[in-house]
């Protein structure tokens, strides 16, 4: 059984554990480390493996982003970096980057009536890019090399008033809150 809580700084050195099992040490580890620094803790998750209290995955949300793309990015209202999503190897494919991916969507949702949520992911992840295209996610814009290490998508989704009629395509399942 896997229980969603709010992060929580004590747990930094277990978060920090699965995130470098998942990520580049010399281009993602450092914005990793910005991410953790500046996350909204009431709107960043983790999931915990309630059998082995190990940390199975992570959604880090920032109100400020860790790094700024485009500059057409400075410019929009209410908008919120999913800085970083993580799984842990041994849990991956088991619906745990879409759980997360949706309950921190649900929980932006609960904070403003509107907002635009954005993120960073590798062109060659296309696991990924099927999750949050998936869950409503579309690509924004196109980075080179020159911008970020390999390039990738700015993805983004933004949810406005009238678009609580498909709230339903953001609840989880069964989630069990602390």
């Amino acid at each position: 059984m896997f229980t969603v809580h709010s992060y929580n700084p004590l747990r930094k050195s277990d978060l920090y554990n699965v995130a470098r099992k998942i990520f580049r040490e010399a281009d993602e580890m450092p914005l990793f480390d910005k991410a953790v620094a500046q996350c909204e803790h009431s709107l960043s998750r983790l999931l915990i493996d309630e059998n082995t209290g190990y940390i199975a995955g992570f959604a880090l949300v920032c109100k400020k982003p860790t790094k700024y793309y485009f500059k057409f990015m400075k410019s929009i209202p209410n908008c919120y970096e999913l800085a970083f999503l993580g799984v842990a190897p041994e849990y991956q494919g088991c619906g745990i980057g879409s759980r997360l991916l949706k309950e921190t969507l649900l929980e932006l949702s609960q904070l403003a009536s509107a907002y635009t949520c954005w993120l960073l992911v590798d062109c060659i992840n296309e696991g990924a890019i099927r999750l949050y295209e998936r869950i409503g996610f579309r690509r924004w814009r196109k980075t080179d090399e020159g911008k970020t290490p390999l390039p990738g998508y700015i993805m983004g989704i933004s949810k406005s008033p009238y678009y609580t009629r498909f709230r339903h395509r953001f609840l989880p399942h069964i989630i069990v809150r602390n």
